[in-house]
């Protein structure tokens, strides 16, 4: 899973309460040590994420807002409903499909990888314009 620089320390807490979640579950003979430790660390955890959330400045909201592994209105769809149909529309109107549910639309999804050149997006030429 991909992150951002100013989230470092705190996935760096997340792996090592992963790892001692490890230990408690392979049988460690200190697993009441290990759970109180746990137990901290997820406190500090949780106050770390608050305050890096505090300090976030606008460029850091954006970096969030582009994150790589952010959600996309596909899987908000997936956790709500259980038998999901994207319908593409191509000839199929909304009259003949018997039940319904919800019709949204969602914006392109940005590629995985950065096109060659300047800029990542491409500005279309305005249409209409004639070259005189």
């Amino acid at each position: 899973m991909a992150h951002l620089d100013f989230e470092a320390p705190l996935v760096e807490l997340e792996e090592r309460i992963a790892a001692l979640k490890e230990l408690t579950e392979a049988g460690a003979p200190e697993a009441e040590a290990i759970d109180m430790q746990i137990a901290t660390l997820a406190i500090q955890a949780e106050d770390l994420q608050r305050k890096l959330i505090a300090d976030l400045d606008v460029w850091k909201k954006v970096q969030l807002s582009r994150h790589p592994d952010r959600p996309y209105l596909r899987d908000y769809l997936a956790l709500l409903f259980d038998d999901f149909v994207e319908l593409h529309f191509l000839g199929l109107h909304a009259s003949r499909v018997k039940s319904l549910r919800l019709l949204v639309t969602k914006k392109v999804e940005p590629p995985k990888t950065k096109p060659s050149g300047t800029s990542a997006w491409r500005i279309p030429k305005a249409i209409g314009r004639r070259s005189v």
